[in-house]
């Protein structure tokens, strides 16, 4: 037995067990004992077995007590049968005697009970100790025999218990050959010694167990022969890794490394390839040869493997680990190298990529030139081992190659540079460890080593500077840029600039100082110098500019040159003695003395951007910068310099004023994309809203209340369809036209519409004068204004409550006349006014209310479009509007519109009679609520109609009988196919076609554009019964 299962517990090995499993448990003492029992049987509780405990020696107490010591109460257990104790004499000895058929018979009736009783599998613990009364050891064989069999191939686990204090080693013999798996106290082995029934059955039984012995006995020497030649490859390595401990000698080291794994593996021959830096060409770089082996590394150099091995070459780029017990063999695709392995004479081989960093560095191969040579797999994995150790040493190499040469150039750099640079043990008592050549000739040296043999201590001019370079050293562990006077070997005095890094030990204690150092002493007495010259000049240079100035230390002028005079329009003699501040606007003269001069006296110095006012009242903007001099021989003063920004202001205020109305622009085209999307879609809202409407009117009686309400709602949606073309006017997207309008019905109407909104705590009156003339004007956008203006109103009452009055009369501007805050011509105007008795608004917003989205509401509660609509809608009626408010109070806002002369077309309501007709209709519509409303509508005017949501749909529908629809009725934007294509493929089948369409809003056509197409009546939603009943007989008759 071997082979214990070491990686595993003994619990995990046990819940591993399936049915078919034959254990052989080999015990010694009680605790053995319990520690495999209690877990094989709680695993068979556990998992819904049945359990059959067979008993001889052991008392059922003494199994009862196990389980309980494990937490189990094995009184239920036995009361439900899950648990069964048997004694053997009872189940497989018949008065003393064994049978060994009997018992497997006996141990089949047990398995079918357990499975009809629905158990899945039997589980037998059988303590064996019975064997002992059976006197012919050859019966308990054939019992086992037959036992391994039967577990084998049915639902059942058996564990044979065998205490070896009591059981004969005969029976133990027998035992073990008949049990695959074998637990020895709580290890679980593989059984070398089981024979598998199929092999056992039928055979002399010695002869069987003793073939099976001897062949493991093979085995088992194999296994240590590859177990002691696995531990030499080992010490081999360990050997070859250490001595590569040590620098240096690596190409010695690596022969070396090869000979040893050369010598271990039994080859021919050892060898390393490396991969140039190209990666072009590859090198026989090391080479070991068993005696009598010629050297072939001369010869094998410079091989351009991509083209002369172009099959091996793509193994090693692909990093494969491959061997060929015989060239021979090797496959017509590898037929070049199978000739340059023979020119080699190599007989069998096996090569191992040298892998870093994910490339390709070359190859270990080990040959046999003498023979074929069969390569095991153990011998294989070990030569990769080895062939990672090579790339080990290679990087390693390359890592030394690599760091010799930075340390080179490194010597190099330091010897070219000008500066010094140098290493000190330390600076008190130490020496210089290393310096340049220009540190040696900084102080007057001819060699480095003559400066090397300078104590730093001799090169101060005092000692104090070193006693005070040693201190910040010692607590900041570097300095950088420190100025030290220092003596040359002649005694020359210099000044030197140096930066030290103090070099600590793993143990923070302080190994060396390295530093670079520069003679300052030229360079210190130029910038003396030019400090001298700058201080000189200073306060010259500081006033050159567009504009100069002085002051006193209170702001009077006390100079200036003549472009300073000439952009202010004075004389100098006007502006000598005189304040600033004189010159500015009021509200700047607080600030010239509480910031600009206080802060040139706090500060020195003060710049900024200040507003003169020229003789001539201009307005002069001027940047300055001003500076408080001191003079060493005079008095304090101000010195300063300017220049004239006034058309640099003024262009960039009107750049920017530019850049608003840019701004202001993309965002009308993007309220005008936004409205164009909400008219189609609302619009087909309506259409639905609408269409209900006028079929529920045709449902009530005359008398019924719902009738008003549903008129109300007929209203309401006209009412929205209008609005929706404002929206769209506002925009830019449609054309409004304007006539003749009477605005008293309008006023009235919208005051009716608004009283559902307004809060109750707001009344509302009208003051309308008898015969105002009409104006010429779009109905929408003047109940636009009203909306607009009264939701203003009621917003600023909301709170307080109060009064909104809607003013209306005739309104005549003489050429003597006053027109107050707006610009009118003389003329007759009509003067709308909308009043509150509100909050009022501020007179600094008065300027900007109607500017775009300027608002003074809350985030939420406005955009700042309302007052600017309806500005834009008085200009372009030609009118005016002004506003008066007064805070606290209420606003008024008056619009003034040009009186129109001529006669109103009288507006006489009249019962219209519906035209009918009996015609078959197409009515086409992407939304399946229009196409119902719309068929209902045309079905109860007498008309027969098809209707579709699909325009391909209605398209194949038409094309199946072009003549059997009178007219079709197509909505424009629709899936799969506008209404226009729709219209074009009906026309181009049967142009005489009448064709209407209908569209909630569309940029793509007009009715213009309809009409060129063929398309008889142009309509826009939403539909209105009468409207499209006058459309089909216009296009039909």
């Amino acid at each position: 037995m071997n082979n214990p299962q070491s990686t595993i517990s003994l619990k995990e090995a046990l819940a591993d067990l399936r049915p078919g499993a034959h254990l052989c448990f080999l015990y010694e003492n009680d605790v053995e004992h319990q520690t495999v029992l209690t877990p094989f049987i709680r695993l068979g509780l556990e998992r819904g077995e049945k359990i059959l405990y067979i008993t001889h020696d052991q008392t059922p107490e003494m199994i009862l007590s196990y389980l309980a010591a494990d937490g189990l109460d094995p009184v239920p257990l036995a009361e439900n049968g899950r648990f069964s104790i048997v004694k053997a004499e009872e189940a497989l000895l018949k008065s003393n005697k064994f049978d060994p058929e009997t018992a497997i018979e006996w141990f089949k009736d047990q398995m079918q009970k357990a499975l009809d009783a629905g158990y899945s599998t039997l589980r037998i613990i059988m303590e064996a100790s019975w064997v002992s009364q059976i006197s012919e050891s050859e019966a308990f064989r054939r019992f086992g025999d037959l036992l391994d069999t039967w577990v084998l191939n049915n639902k059942v686990l058996c564990l044979c218990q065998f205490d070896r204090r009591k059981i004969a080693s005969v029976f133990l013999l027998h035992a073990l050959t008949a049990h695959a798996v074998v637990i020895i106290g709580s290890q679980v082995f593989d059984n070398f010694y089981h024979i598998p029934p199929t092999e056992r059955l039928g055979f002399v039984s010695e002869d069987t167990i003793l073939d099976n012995w001897i062949q493991n006995l093979f085995k088992r020497k194999k296994a240590e022969e590859a177990l002691e030649s696995r531990i030499r490859f080992q010490q081999i390595i360990t050997r070859i890794s250490a001595n590569f401990v040590e620098a240096g000698k690596t190409d010695v080291k690596i022969n070396q490394a090869l000979e040893a794994i050369g010598k271990f593996s039994g080859v021919d021959r050892a060898y390393l390839f490396q991969v140039r830096p190209d990666r072009r060409l590859i090198d026989n770089t090391h080479e070991w040869c068993a005696p009598g082996i010629e050297p072939q590394i001369a010869g094998l150099q410079g091989i351009s493997a991509k083209e002369e091995l172009p099959w091996f070459w793509e193994k090693m780029l692909a990093m494969e680990t491959f061997h060929f017990p015989d060239v021979d063999d090797l496959s017509m695709e590898a037929l070049l190298e199978q000739n340059y392995f023979k020119t080699l004479g190599i007989r069998s081989l096996v090569i191992v990529p040298v892998v870093s960093g994910g490339n390709i560095k070359g190859f270990l191969g080990f040959d046999s030139v003498q023979e074929p040579k069969f390569w095991s797999e153990d011998t294989v994995s070990l030569l990769k081992i080895s062939g990672q150790g090579i790339c080990n040493i290679l990087d390693r190499k390359e890592a030394e190659e690599k760091l010799h040469e930075r340390e080179t150039r490194y010597q190099r750099l330091t010897e070219n540079l000008n500066i010094g640079v140098y290493r000190t043990s330390t600076l008190s008592k130490g020496q210089f460890l290393e310096a340049n050549y220009a540190m040696a000739r900084m102080f007057g040296y001819e060699t480095r080593k003559e400066f090397l043999a300078v104590k730093p201590s001799d090169i101060f001019q005092d000692p104090e500077d070193l006693t005070r370079l040693i201190a910040k050293l010692t607590a900041q562990g570097q300095v950088r840029n420190e100025e030290l006077k220092l003596i040359k070997r002649d005694k020359t005095p210099f000044v030197a600039s140096t930066s030290i890094v103090a070099i600590k030990n793993s143990l923070g204690k302080i190994e060396y100082f390295d530093g670079v150092a520069e003679d300052i002493t030229e360079r210190k007495r130029i910038a003396e110098a030019i400090y001298r010259s700058e201080k000189k000049f200073r306060d010259l240079f500081n006033a050159i500019s567009d504009l100069v100035y002085t002051q006193d230390l209170e702001g009077r002028l006390l100079s200036f040159n003549p472009s300073f005079a000439h952009i202010l329009g004075y004389e100098p003699g006007e502006l000598i003695g005189q304040m600033a501040s004189d010159f500015m606007k009021p509200e700047l003269k607080t600030l010239f003395q509480e910031e600009y001069l206080k802060q040139i006296l706090e500060k020195g110095s003060h710049q900024g951007v200040t507003v003169f006012c020229s003789k001539s009242g201009r307005k002069v903007y001027m940047e300055y910068r001003s500076v408080l001099v001191r003079p060493e021989d005079g008095d304090p003063f101000i010195s300063g310099i300017g220049r004239d920004v006034t058309e640099k202001i003024l262009s960039e205020r009107k750049i920017k004023g530019l850049q608003e109305q840019i701004l202001q622009s993309k965002k009308m085209e993007a309220i005008g994309t936004l409205a164009g999307g909400i008219a189609h879609d609302f619009n087909n809202i309506l259409g639905i809203i609408l269409g209900n409407a006028e079929l529920a009117l045709e449902s009530v009686q005359e008398w019924s209340p719902v009738k008003h309400h549903l008129e109300e709602v007929q209203t309401a949606s006209l009412r929205a369809r209008d609005v929706v073309k404002q929206l769209l006017s506002f925009s830019r997207k449609i054309e409004q036209k304007r006539k003749p309008l009477k605005l008293s019905p309008l006023i009235k109407e919208s005051l009716k519409l608004l009283r559902a909104s307004i809060p109750s705590n707001i009344a509302m009156t009208a003051q309308i004068e008898e015969n105002v003339d009409p104006v010429l004007a779009d109905p929408a956008q003047m109940h636009q204004v009203l909306i607009n203006l009264c939701t203003n109103a009621s917003h600023s009452m909301e709170d307080t409550g109060g009064t909104l009055t809607l003013g209306l009369g005739n309104h005549v501007v003489d050429a003597q006349m006053p027109t107050g805050s707006v610009s009118l011509t003389p003329g007759r105007y009509v003067k709308l006014r909308v009043s509150d008795t509100g909050s009022g608004i501020e007179a600094k917003y008065l300027d900007r209310i109607f500017d775009p989205y300027f608002t003074t509401k809350e985030v939420g509660k406005g955009t700042g479009l309302g007052l600017s609509v309806v500005h834009g809608i008085v200009k372009n009626h030609e009118g005016s509007i002004a506003v008066e408010s007064t805070l606290g109070e209420g606003t008024a806002f008056s619009i003034y519109l040009p009186a129109y002369i001529g006669e109103v077309e009288s507006v006489v309501e009249k019962k219209e009679t519906l035209p009918t007709g009996s015609e078959r209709i197409l009515f086409v519509d992407d939304e399946e609520l229009i196409v119902g409303i719309g068929c209902q509508l045309l079905e109860r005017l007498g008309y027969r109609v098809e209707g579709r949501t699909n325009p391909m749909e209605a398209l194949s529908l038409f094309l199946q009988d072009p003549h059997h629809f009178d007219v079709v009725i197509t909505d424009m934007t629709m899936p799969y196919m506008n209404g226009d294509r729709l219209a074009q493929e009906i026309l181009s089948v049967r142009p005489d076609m009448p064709v209407i369409l209908c569209t909630g809003y569309s940029q793509k056509i007009d009715a213009f554009s309809a009409s060129q197409i063929g398309i008889k009546y142009y309509i826009e939603k939403p539909l209105n019964r009468l409207e499209l009943a006058k459309a089909l007989r216009n296009v039909l008759d």
